[in-house]
Formats: C-alpha cells, structure tokens, sequence
C-alpha cells in the first residue's frame, strides 16, 4: 500500500481536469504554478470577438488538507465589426488587453479515504473575485463563490467532479445574475500501459472532460437587462504529458449546447494548451 501512494502523490499533479482549478492538490508546503493559454470566439449578427486569456495560477498547500489558490488572467481582445452599408460591408478592427479580475481561493479537504492503490477525498472550496474594473475585461463587481469537489484517483484513472454557485455585488446599481459552475473529467493512463516495479515514469494521459455553466439575468434598477443570462455546455477532450515535476498539456472545447437569452454572443470552439510546474516551500519561523 505504501508504494501505491506513493505513485499517487507522485502522480496527482498530471491527473488533473485541464479546464478547471477546481482539483488542484498541492502537498502540504508544496507549490503548483499553472499557465494557460486559452483561445476563444464569440459571435452576434454582425459582430465577432476574438479573445486570448493567460491566467496565471498558483497553489499552496498551507496543511495536508488546507490549500490557497491566487489567479490572475491577462486577456487579449480583438472586436471585429462588419456592418452592413447598403451593398458594402465595411470592416472596423479594435484591439485591447489588460489585467481581468483576480481570484482569490481556499479548500479544505474534509473527507479523505485511502484505499488500496487509490483514494478518495471531498474537498469544500471557498473563492472570492476582486474586479479590476477594466473595460471588456471585468465582471465591475466583487463576487463570492461556494462549492464542492469530489475526487477519486488510482493509479490508472482519476474522476473529479466539481460545481460552485457564485453571487455578485451590486455594482453602480447593476446585479450580475447568479452563476452555477459544473465540470466533470475522466482522466485515464495510456502510457506507460503498465508500471515499472522501481522509479517514477513520464505518463501520458488522455482527458474527458464536461464543463458548463448557467447564469441568471443581470438585474439594472430592480429590472432585468435584455441580452444577459444563458447557459452552455462544452465537451472537453484533450491529452496530458507529465513528469514527476511538469505538465504539458493541450485541450479541445466544443458547444455541444448554448441557450443565451435575447441577442446574446454564441461562443465557438476554443483551444487551452497549459504547462504546470510543482515544487516544495520550507518556511523558517
């Protein structure tokens, strides 16, 4: 049994859900940094917006159960409009970038069950948004979000499931609707098929991944906004590679179903690819 959790601690930074924090377990006085790269589209009548997000994440394990999680995201905008003049269409290109809104977050781990070559934890996550106020690229408003995740893991296969309701401030008498947050991933071993008896090996993995969200209507003066609110669903294939102390890895997202209400922005198909780095912290008091 100690060897199996061994190679489950080793292994616990690859198996992870790549298009959500949510099960990011640094050891205690461990470190994780994650970078993403995160590619994607919008669309509405005569309008497309391209956008890029770079969120910065980083993860401490303050106790074996108690983890810190800060994300700061640096966005890139490209606003393409092409009215419709009589027979023409004419095309007007904006762009713009700037810090988005910081995450700050806590979990605790309440529940944990080591089994045999696997375990099994509930984790309860506490997270608060700090807007930048920056145009097109903040909520303009604080928000606070409570939630659950679920992990289990072998040293084959790992599942996370996670969700989290999140509600907003009102902000220069403006309400943004309440937002529910779901992802479910499967991550399964397809290298090395079986284990070295000593050592720690490279894995590739592959990943399922669902991830969706729902959010009511932005309220303005005690009246709800037209064009606010909706739902979608992504489905999330993607690959990991990792070593004992990195991850790359790159993920698909493609709608598999969106209801926005009014004239609301569709999204397309996005791409995240993403590198995480694991290292350890020894304070001296």
């Amino acid at each position: 049994m100690t060897a199996s959790l061994f190679l489950l601690a080793q292994s616990s930074l690859a198996a992870l859900p790549i298009n959500s924090n949510a099960a990011l377990n640094p050891y205690e006085g461990g470190v994780i940094v994650r970078q993403q790269v995160i590619a994607t589209q919008s669309h509405r009548d005569n309008e497309e917006v391209s956008r890029v997000a770079a969120p910065l994440a980083v993860a401490y394990g303050v106790t074996s159960r108690f983890s810190l999680l800060a994300v700061l995201p640096y966005n890139f905008l490209r606003q393409r409009n092409s009215p419709q003049i009589g027979s023409l269409t004419e095309k007007k290109d904006s762009h713009d970038s700037a810090f988005a809104d910081a995450k700050l977050a806590g979990k605790y781990i309440y529940f944990r069950h080591d089994l045999i070559g696997a375990t099994l934890r509930l984790a309860l996550p506490l997270t608060v948004t700090i807007p930048t106020r920056e145009t097109g690229f903040s909520q303009n408003a604080y928000s606070g979000s409570l939630g659950q995740v679920f992990t289990y893991q072998s040293t084959n296969w790992e599942f996370d499931a996670a969700f989290a309701f999140e509600t907003f401030d009102v902000s220069e008498g403006i309400r943004r609707g309440n937002r529910v947050t779901y992802d479910a991933a499967l991550q399964f071993r397809i290298l090395p098929w079986t284990l070295p008896d000593e050592g720690v090996p490279a894995f590739l993995n592959f990943v399922f991944e669902i991830n969706g969200e729902t959010q009511e209507e932005t309220i303005r003066d005690g009246a709800s906004l037209a064009n606010t609110g909706g739902r979608i669903l992504f489905f999330s294939p993607g690959l990991q590679f990792a070593s004992e102390r990195y991850v790359i890895e790159a993920s698909y997202q493609k709608p598999i179903q969106q209801r926005w209400n009014g004239n609301s922005r569709g999204r397309r198909d996005q791409f995240t690819i993403e590198e995480r780095y694991r290292f350890g912290i020894r304070l001296l008091l």
